[in-house]
């Protein structure tokens, strides 16, 4: 946020960068510094600024007023941010708080993180439960399921538990593509399939943990 002035004088000593090239220098930073760092992701997914925004969190909308004369006093952005494992994800919110700590000329930052899903991290378990898993895939004859780019797999209710549990396996619902975008579809027979291949993979882990007493 910063103090509302004239066009004419922005970038002054008395006046400064306003809320819209700080936010500029803030996003940039943010991709020079964590741009393809690991599985790191994040997206401002919307942003509004000017002499007035009114976000509404529940309809994900915004409302601004603002002139081209005019510098902009406030900005806000909403985004998203993903990590493979807890470590990649707090290293990255340092550097990012750095960054927003580092104002432009009479302007000011806040930076929040939302709760949100937990980082489910590839563990030596996971991969050992994909193993049994593809075998029961390959054994009914669906061929063999191998592990996806972190990059094009969703968030997952099973992060919450994963880091409490010796194995954990996500993504073995309902298959599709083209994700959030207007030609996303679902492939309804994977239905089936999935069910079929987590039924017995659930049988065998039964027979598994009987014989290991």
């Amino acid at each position: 946020m910063v103090k509302p002035a004239h066009s004419s004088q922005i970038f002054s000593q008395d006046v400064g960068y306003g809320a819209i090239f700080e936010a500029a220098r803030i996003l940039n930073s943010f991709r020079e510094k964590l741009a393809g760092v690991g599985d790191l992701t994040f997206n401002p997914g919307i942003i509004a600024g000017g002499t007035r925004v009114d976000f509404q969190a529940k309809s994900a909308s915004a409302q601004v007023f603002g002139k081209t004369n005019v510098v902009a006093k406030e900005l806000s952005i909403r985004g998203g941010i993903r990590a493979s494992t807890q470590a990649e994800l707090q290293n990255s919110k340092a550097v990012m708080q750095d960054i927003v700590d580092k104002n432009l000329p009479h302007t000011s930052a806040i930076l929040e993180f939302a709760e949100g899903y937990p980082p489910m991290a590839p563990t030596v378990g996971n991969y050992k439960l994909l193993s049994l898993y593809s075998e029961v895939s390959e054994s009914l004859g669906y061929g063999p399921v191998v592990a996806v780019n972190p990059r094009n797999a969703g968030a997952a209710d099973i992060s919450f538990t994963a880091d409490h549990v010796d194995m954990a396996l996500d993504g073995l619902g309902l298959m599709g593509s083209g994700g959030h975008t207007k030609d996303e579809v679902a492939d309804m027979t994977s239905f089936n399939k999935n069910m079929h291949k987590a039924a017995i993979l659930i049988y065998r882990l039964g027979q598994l943990n009987s014989d290991s007493h």
